[in-house]
């Protein structure tokens, strides 16, 4: 999750456009879902994959070029320049991102920490990450200015410690199957601070896919069956 997850999603990314891989990077939801049947015995659940895939369409309609509209889906895929290529490696990352998501789910039911088996996945990920640049033969650089130094620090505490402390606990209380959900929803937070900060301007379309999303957590979290049950009290 830490390292073959982020190495084969950013070698993705360099034969496909960033909108066809949020939407690709979705699929950790389903992956999610079938993994803990397989190695959790979890219960695959009606409520979470009807979510998932009313989010999935959510999301395709956030990220989806405005030409897309009218030229069709398939605009997004450029069969010329590897594009196979690059979704194969996006979607190999997400398999990858969700057998780590099911491994802490697993660690945390035989009551391992979260924050020492982080810290020890997060190690082993650095060593097979340097192993891989130095059979590269890539340079490494560091650039002495406040806005490297400052976009480090925060990506390596906000970005990495805190943020996956934070999701991997919500893995163990919740499971990994409604857990996963949140890959459609942080790039919905992505988009508004874009909105901030780079002047994104969103369409029509790309609002009605955040409402899309909206409804399929509301499924995939069970809270239509709570709100039933209130509507038949009252």
């Amino acid at each position: 999750m830490f390292g073959l997850n982020y190495w084969l999603t950013y070698l993705g990314i360099t034969k496909i456009n960033s909108s066809l891989a949020a939407i690709l990077s979705t699929s950790i939801v389903y992956f999610n879902v079938v993994f803990a049947r397989i190695f959790l015995g979890d219960k695959i659940k009606k409520d979470v994959v009807t979510g998932a895939t009313i989010g999935v369409v959510g999301i395709t309609l956030v990220f989806l070029p405005k030409d897309t509209i009218t030229s069709g889906f398939f605009s997004l895929i450029d069969l010329s320049s590897g594009t196979w290529a690059g979704i194969k490696l996006v979607l190999i990352a997400s398999v990858f991102a969700s057998l780590g998501n099911i491994i802490s789910a697993q660690t945390q039911r035989r009551k391992i920490p979260v924050v020492q088996a982080n810290a020890l996945g997060m190690m082993y990920s650095v060593v097979l990450l340097v192993i891989v640049a130095l059979i590269n033969g890539s340079q490494f650089q560091f650039e002495m200015s406040f806005s490297y130094v400052g976009s480090l620090v925060y990506l390596a505490l906000f970005g990495t410690v805190f943020a996956f402390g934070a999701f991997l606990t919500l893995v163990g209380r919740i499971g990994p199957d409604k857990a996963g959900y949140i890959s459609l929803l942080y790039p919905i937070i992505a988009l508004l601070f874009s909105t901030m900060f780079e002047g994104y301007r969103w369409s029509l379309t790309a609002g009605f896919g955040v409402l899309i999303i909206l409804l399929g957590n509301f499924i995939a979290m069970g809270k239509h069956r709570t709100l039933g049950r209130i509507f038949k009290r009252t």
